[in-house]
């Protein structure tokens, strides 16, 4: 009002608000928050996580069941089973960026669970891309390594519906847990 400079915003005023929020948003993204980390116990913490942690293990369970369906071929080509840790981080990882991703959007008011299609769509046509090409690169890797091309085509169509299972997951159980008004920050933390 008196038109008079009262202070000046450094840049690092402006980097140290940056880290701070970003600092809080991946602590909420874990199950917590700056402060939940001193006020509540471990126990408690624990038990926020636990649900979406047994979840991911019960989802789990059933992929290796899936596999199990498959040990007569694992014993055949034994180098499939080598690409299965691989396969398994790369969708766990596009799994959890899509639950984060959904989990601020949520937080942030950018994702609306009236319209969940559209951010269902939205990460499915991100995970697409993602599926093609990583499947790309670890069957071409597949296939000379092994030196067939049907064994790169097995390991492509794993990675590929993996990632996009993954991603699919990932966006969907945040927008169930919202709207179950479950806190979805715990949600993000075990997709």
């Amino acid at each position: 009002q008196t038109q008079k400079l009262l202070g000046v915003i450094t840049a690092d005023d402006v980097i140290d608000v940056i880290e701070h929020e970003v600092t809080e948003d991946a602590l909420r993204t874990a199950g917590s928050d700056a402060a939940g980390l001193e006020r509540r116990s471990p126990t408690r913490i624990a038990l926020l996580r636990l649900p979406w942690i047994l979840a991911t293990m019960f989802i789990e369970l059933l992929a290796g069941f899936v596999i199990h369906f498959y040990d007569a071929t694992l014993a055949h080509v034994l180098l499939l089973a080598s690409f299965m840790p691989i396969i398994s981080a790369i969708s766990g990882n596009t799994g959890l960026q899509s639950a984060t991703i959904i989990v601020r959007g949520l937080s942030g008011g950018q994702v609306q669970i009236a319209r969940w299609q559209h951010a269902v769509m939205r990460q499915l046509k991100t995970t697409l891309i993602l599926g093609a090409v990583t499947g790309l690169t670890l069957g071409t890797i597949g296939a000379l390594w092994y030196g067939k091309w049907t064994f790169g085509l097995v390991i492509l169509i794993g990675m590929f519906m993996a990632v996009n299972i993954a991603g699919v997951v990932g966006t969907v159980v945040p927008l169930i847990s919202s709207r179950l008004r479950f806190k979805t920050s715990s949600a993000s933390a075990s997709s």
